[in-house]
């Protein structure tokens, strides 16, 4: 049970890392993997089914850092740590941001009907958001050495949530050149951490009751939270778990759409835009805000090491009492991270007529050999915005093996180096997608991670 967060934040305020995960172009439209119509619902399979195996469909990590890496603050090295750690902070500021995201597949079905190519598919994602929190950082570390000096909190954002996700897709064939398609989305999300505004400033100055006088000035805090306060009979077992994440949490709803054409001299070029949605948070919900200034010399308390749950109570409650502090059970509605995407491709190498007699009129299929291409995405999470842009080549070998190589580059990382692998053995589909290939060499000194694969049946 999570109780006055807001003090709680202001004392520890989650101990943030600055990662950041920015991935390239992927397996979107890649023509022989299945769950490309997770990235682009107008895309369409080389066949006429699919079913993944079950829970190893899809599987996705993916995490990585706009600022200091692990091997600045941890390195072994004649610097001193906390020399190391201090670096750090002072390098860093609110525009480093931390995000991690996981993606795992339950199940994924899809199967061509008359014009259209449904599918139908099941899978869990967790997400894990934050800016980092300059002032506080630098607050933490220099502690009152610097009097009147003024450490903002102004524009903290963090957000961490867990969810299911129910899509139902159709992909149709609208003309000769253009492939369009919509997903529907049903949500369920066991829980919800978020803070969605923080505003104001602490510093220290000479008291006049005491040494030093501690302000908060200007405070304005708000947090959010659903799907983690328990009823007091609630048992936290595994079947408790595998029901809230799976059926009972909150609900919403969501779409994606997406279209794909083709155009003369092999040119193609194709769009789609994820998780136009929104969750209605009613279960458990709970909303804490603080707002106003708080000025302490200290309080006359004494620190007991056998109880000091004691001592942090009492000081609790002095902040709640000098604070506008509320707490209510009101719902709230959050939208989802939006993605959207774009791929220009130019097809090289087409196959003659003679090779393709035997295909069918699917306008997506596979006639050509190799292509080239730019691919765009702008991915939004909670009013902050990353772009990334990748070139790419690919090269299909037959019936067994297409590969695709890739460079991508956003304002995290410029040697963002990826390839796509895709092994088809009669019915069976195997692929993996790395990206960053070159800080995988040595995770401690890279920004980024990303690590993607999935197995499948295709007929």
């Amino acid at each position: 049970m999570m109780k006055n967060p807001i003090f709680h934040t202001l004392l520890m305020f989650l101990n943030v890392a600055n990662l950041l995960a920015q991935t390239g172009v992927g397996i979107y439209d890649f023509s022989t993997i299945p769950q490309t119509n997770l990235e682009n619902p107008a895309y369409s399979t080389l066949k006429q089914g699919h079913v993944s195996i079950p829970l190893l469909g899809n599987q996705q990590v993916f995490a990585g850092s706009s600022g200091a890496t692990a091997y600045d603050v941890f390195a072994k090295n004649a610097i001193p740590f906390n020399e190391k750690l201090q670096t750090a902070v002072y390098n860093m500021n609110s525009d480093d941001t931390f995000l991690m995201q996981q993606q795992s597949e339950l199940i994924n079905i899809g199967y061509q009907y008359q014009d259209y190519y449904l599918s139908f598919g099941i899978y869990e994602e967790g997400l894990l958001y934050s800016n980092f929190p300059s002032g506080l950082s630098k607050l933490f570390y220099e502690g009152t050495s610097y009097l009147d000096k003024k450490y903002a909190i102004d524009g903290y954002k963090t957000q961490s949530n867990l969810t299911t996700v129910y899509h139902f897709g159709a992909q149709k064939q609208w003309n000769a050149d253009t492939n369009v398609g919509i997903r529907i989305k049903i949500y369920n999300q066991g829980f919800d951490a978020r803070v969605t505004g923080a505003t104001g400033q602490i510093f220290t100055s000479n008291g006049t009751d005491n040494l030093y006088r501690y302000t908060l000035e200007d405070a304005n805090i708000n947090v959010h939270t659903s799907g983690i306060v328990l009823d007091n009979y609630d048992v936290v077992d595994q079947n408790y778990v595998v029901k809230n994440i799976l059926i009972s949490g909150n609900k919403g709803l969501g779409f994606d759409l997406g279209f794909t054409r083709n155009y003369e001299s092999n040119w193609y070029l194709s769009s789609s835009l994820l998780d136009l949605g929104f969750i209605a948070h009613t279960k458990n919900a709970k909303n804490y805000s603080a707002k106003g200034t708080y000025t302490t010399e200290g309080i006359e308390l004494q620190f007991d090491a056998q109880n000091p749950e004691y001592y942090w109570r009492k000081l609790e409650t002095e902040f709640i009492e000098n604070v506008n502090y509320q707490e209510t059970d009101k719902a709230y509605f959050t939208l989802r991270p939006i993605q959207w995407n774009t791929l220009l491709m130019k097809k090289l190498n087409k196959r003659r007529l003679a090779e393709c007699a035997n295909m069918s009129n699917n306008q997506t299929e596979r006639d050509y050999r190799a292509a080239w291409g730019v691919f765009s995405k702008i991915q939004i999470y909670n009013k902050s915005i990353f772009p990334t842009a990748s070139v790419f080549y690919e090269h299909y070998f037959g019936n067994f093996l297409d590969v695709r190589a890739s460079y991508s580059a956003n304002r995290f990382s410029y040697t963002n180096l990826g390839a796509v692998a895709s092994f088809t053995i009669w019915k069976i589909n195997l692929y993996t997608s790395v990206d960053n290939i070159l800080g995988l060499t040595n995770l401690a000194k890279t920004n980024s991670a990303d690590v993607q694969f999935g197995l499948n049946i295709i007929w």
